[in-house]
């Protein structure tokens, strides 16, 4: 923040729209994993991921903002790729019917987002 002349408040600002959108895609992009599969899901994450982070160094704030957002809603849900492995390796008996994985994974995906951030902004610590 100190590159683009803005406050910690700024900081923060960036890291809660970023998390944010994390939290809103997260059973949004996990009920596309359910329906397309990991490949045509992942591969527009990594392109927009890709996009967003290559040209960050190069904006101003504001446009920062919306890129950290709009990488937000793209990240990858990692306990959803977790959950397709799982999900081989357990009996079809077992398994929850197949509409509401995504969604109750990305709820899942979405709470451990707001938990790490919180552990993350509370524990860190501040400049005297």
């Amino acid at each position: 923040m100190d590159a683009l002349h803005r406050s910690y408040g700024a900081a923060g600002l960036l890291t809660t729209a970023a998390t944010v959108a994390v939290a809103i895609s997260g059973p949004w992009r996990c009920r596309l994993l359910d329906q397309r599969g990991l490949r045509k899901v992942v591969l527009p994450s990594v392109v927009v991921q890709a996009l967003c982070w290559s040209t960050a160094p190069w904006v101003d704030y504001w446009w920062l903002l919306g890129l950290a957002a709009l990488a937000g809603l793209f990240v990858v849900q990692t306990f959803s790729v977790v959950r397709q492995i799982i999900l081989n390796a357990v009996p079809p008996d077992r398994i929850v019917p197949e509409r509401a994985r995504g969604v109750a994974m990305g709820w899942h995906g979405a709470s451990m987002t707001a938990r790490c951030t919180h552990v993350q902004v509370t524990c860190m610590p501040t400049r005297s």
